[in-house]
């Protein structure tokens, strides 16, 4: 999904009208809703310092902006091959279906550790319903 897409998604989600968005990133009320409009039709893509205060007005990380698009196959691969280099993504082939696993440990004293702990904290707490899709994503989005 390009930003635009992730633009108008959470402005969706949080039930924001363009002109309100564009104001609350500081565009002139005139024209707020027109820039917003320009950024979700991929016709323009926000400056960092616009991007970073559309995700503060939308209440979410700017990785969850901007986090890499899987536009078509090879893009995937790719990403595939740098998590490989990092973090070791296994392959494996039964037969039928060939799979790519990634598995990233963190011990604790690893800075990364208390993110993965909570992040499988609220996934247990998403299976067993005491949280919503919708609270589950928050945080998700939210992450920063």
């Amino acid at each position: 999904m390009s930003i635009g897409k992730k633009i108008k998604f959470f402005r969706k989600r949080r039930g924001m009208t363009q002109r309100t968005l564009g104001t609350e990133v500081g565009f002139p009320p005139a024209s707020a809703d027109v820039r917003i409009a320009q950024y979700e039709s991929d016709s323009r893509t926000p400056k960092p310092y616009v991007r970073n205060a559309i995700a503060e007005a939308l209440g979410v990380s700017v990785p969850a902006l901007t986090a890499p698009e899987f536009t078509d196959n090879l893009t995937l691969l790719h990403i595939l091959f740098a998590l490989e280099d990092r973090y070791g993504v296994k392959m494996s082939f039964d037969g039928e279906t060939v799979y790519a696993r990634l598995v990233v440990q963190a011990k604790k004293g690893d800075p990364l550790y208390p993110k993965l702990y909570f992040w499988q904290m609220m996934k247990r707490q998403l299976v067993t319903g005491e949280i919503s899709q919708v609270e589950y994503d928050d945080w998700r989005y939210g992450l920063s």
